[in-house]
């Protein structure tokens, strides 16, 4: 493991050591307003995520959790601009803006139960197509059910067009969580010797589409080009997201003690590093990547390491569970495809590592001092 290249990553579109440095500003910004809480007899836990999670009076908690859609949005535009109707894509854009919220909120241990929407979108005319926005709506409220979720509305905007083409939107919004006690949460307390337990996606799911809609330029038809599977590359590219609301709150029920859980999106495999202390986060098993990965590496002659830097390659979500616990998580989480794929282990001179040993990768964190 010495012997290899131990690079920091640098996305070539997005800074991602400078939104890194934003985030853990924000996230100790936010710790100054915590004394507010204390007005109501509240408390809230140390954040190392995008949930925030506070305890409320009692021996109950709450948990507030904000997520934005980004340009996968863009990718069903062209597919209906080609297209037209009659297509699932905006029903799997609404599905998934729901999926990246609620994934988020059970990494905490917390059940969502409240959702609200933020719509923007980029030209009034965006709302005369009433397919597509419906079709957002219903697939939104498709993925709020099956979560278990109420959806409480929320507020739409206007921004100006500056550029002509077709009317878009920006997707996002926010769900309200709870647990009923403290050992019901997940809170990153991460063992050495846990076991890592893998759960395969369905493609790209919620990360990696601003790279993704680059590919389509390099690609003979674009979004239209057919993969080695014969579906076109912009329809793989919209499959929606698998949610995995139900298996975690599942297993968080039955007592399984989940030290630490991971919604493989931003960052792709460097965000298990995200930790609140650093450790050695081995991998001996990954999943196969799907047909469109593949297509990706080849349009884009990524390597390796560029992939796995960027996007899930068949992982979507994540869970640390202790040894004596492995096999009550794998009955749980068998009919979704579950399995043990690495372990944590004691880091050398005090620095956290993500090593995918199939592929010969080691990572090293690009921002210190995670929260």
């Amino acid at each position: 493991m010495g012997q290899r290249k131990k690079d920091e990553y640098v996305h070539e579109s997005i800074n991602k050591n400078a939104e890194k440095a934003f985030k853990r500003y924000c996230q100790k910004a936010g710790v100054k307003t915590g004394a507010v809480l204390a007005r109501y007899g509240f408390s809230a836990l140390p954040s190392y995520g995008s949930t925030q999670v506070v305890r409320t009076k009692g021996i109950e908690y709450t948990s507030e959790t904000i997520e934005t859609l980004g340009s996968k949005i863009y990718i069903a535009d062209e597919m209906h601009r080609v297209f037209g109707m009659g297509h699932e894509w905006y029903r799997n854009i609404g599905w998934d803006a729901v999926a990246t919220i609620v994934n988020d909120s059970i990494t905490r241990g917390t059940q969502p139960y409240l959702i609200s929407m933020q719509l923007s979108v980029d030209s009034g005319r965006w709302f005369e197509d009433t397919h597509r926005s419906q079709n957002i709506v219903d697939g939104w409220v498709e993925a709020c059910m099956f979560s278990g979720c109420f959806y409480g509305q929320g507020e739409t905007s206007t921004i100006i067009q500056f550029e002509p083409g077709i009317p878009s939107c920006f997707l996002g919004g926010s769900a309200t969580g709870f647990a009923k006690n403290a050992d019901s949460l997940i809170t990153g307390n991460i063992e050495v010797d846990d076991q890592i337990i893998l759960f395969p996606s369905a493609g790209l799911q919620t990360n990696g589409y601003t790279t993704a809609r680059r590919i389509a330029l390099a690609a003979p038809n674009k979004f239209e080009t057919r993969m080695s599977d014969g579906r076109m590359y912009g329809e793989a590219l919209l499959d929606r997201s698998i949610i995995y609301t139900e298996v975690i709150m599942n297993a968080v029920m039955r007592g399984v003690k989940i030290h630490h859980a991971v919604h493989i999106t931003g960052n792709a495999w460097l965000k298990f590093m995200d930790t609140p202390e650093p450790f050695v986060h081995n991998f001996d098993v990954i999943p196969e990547p799907s047909t469109v990965f593949k297509f990706i590496q080849e349009h884009g002659k990524f390597s390796d390491r560029r992939m796995y830097a960027t996007f899930n390659m068949g992982a979507g979500f994540a869970v640390y569970v202790p040894s004596s616990d492995v096999n009550l998580m794998m009955q749980i989480g068998r009919d979704m495809g579950a399995f043990v794929g690495g372990y944590v282990k004691r880091p050398e001179n005090g620095k956290g590592l993500v090593s995918i040993n199939p592929k010969k990768l080691d990572f090293v964190p690009s921002v210190k001092n995670y929260l």
